[in-house]
């Protein structure tokens, strides 16, 4: 009786041993899966990581590259602005000119010499912008890497106001063509081509040794104080135009600035 109970409890012990094995296979299998996982994981957050960083190093050199670009052509911009207010500063100085010279006097004490001197006023010409880099950072959604807020603000700036210079420039011009429509009802334009060229030239010297005695094309004192109000309004809207260069002026300088502080460019 004991050695079949004993038979019985030795048979009924040998299956534990071999649960026992199968159970640390397992986990070893799944220890040895664990460790693949992450070990896999590793890696792909060390790639997610090194793609990471090349991404931001390869935006870092492409914005650099962009900026240095871009100061570039501000500095460019910011001479041919200045060349346009001397334009402008010219024409409203003969515009003045032009009104002093008109005030209160009648017709006839007008000489039809000065007035087509005093009217010797070109348009303001088209802006020529170096928008290329601006351009293609905005084509390409490059604009992202630049993260100086600054920056991006006065780029913004810079974009919206050419653009608005140069539908401001058209209406400007427009100004001008139709005063000279006006002046070529008044005065008599019909001077030799050399004669022209130095009263360009030199116009004191041409008015005080000429003998021009051609006479205005009206006698009707209110077509030439018509004529010069159209240059007085064209006048106003070149003061409005100084104003608003001279203050691109300022924001480029700014951001020329920001640029060279930002990347460290000369």
């Amino acid at each position: 009786m004991d050695e079949q109970l004993t038979n019985g409890d030795v048979s009924e012990i040998k299956p534990v041993p071999k649960q026992a094995s199968l159970m640390k296979n397992m986990f070893q299998t799944m220890r040895s899966y664990f460790f693949h996982f992450f070990m896999l994981f590793l890696a792909v957050t060390a790639g997610f990581f090194a793609e990471n960083l090349r991404e931001d190093y390869g935006e870092r050199k492409q914005s650099r590259e962009y900026a240095n670009s871009m100061v570039d052509d501000l500095v460019r911009d910011t001479l041919n602005m200045h060349y346009h207010i001397a334009r402008l500063n010219e024409a409203i100085k003969s515009i003045t000119d032009l009104a002093n010279y008109v005030r209160d006097k009648k017709v006839n004490q007008l000489s039809n010499l000065e007035l087509y001197r005093l009217t010797l006023i070109s348009p303001n010409p088209p802006f020529r912008w170096s928008r290329a880099t601006l351009e293609q950072v905005k084509s390409s959604g490059s604009l992202r890497y630049f993260t100086n807020d600054s920056i991006i603000y006065y780029l913004s700036q810079y974009d919206a106001v050419t653009i608005h210079l140069d539908q401001d420039n058209f209406e400007d011009q427009k100004r001008y063509f139709q005063a000279t429509e006006m002046k070529n009802q008044v005065v008599d334009l019909n001077y030799p081509e050399e004669f022209k060229k130095r009263l360009k030239s030199n116009p004191d010297s041409v008015i005080q040794t000429s003998n021009s005695s051609k006479q205005l094309l009206t006698n009707n004192i209110n077509e030439v104080n018509q004529m010069v109000n159209t240059y007085l309004i064209a006048k106003d809207y070149s003061t409005s135009r100084i104003n608003e260069l001279s203050h691109l002026i300022h924001d480029q300088s700014r951001l020329i600035l920001l640029l060279k502080r930002e990347y460290n460019l000369q």
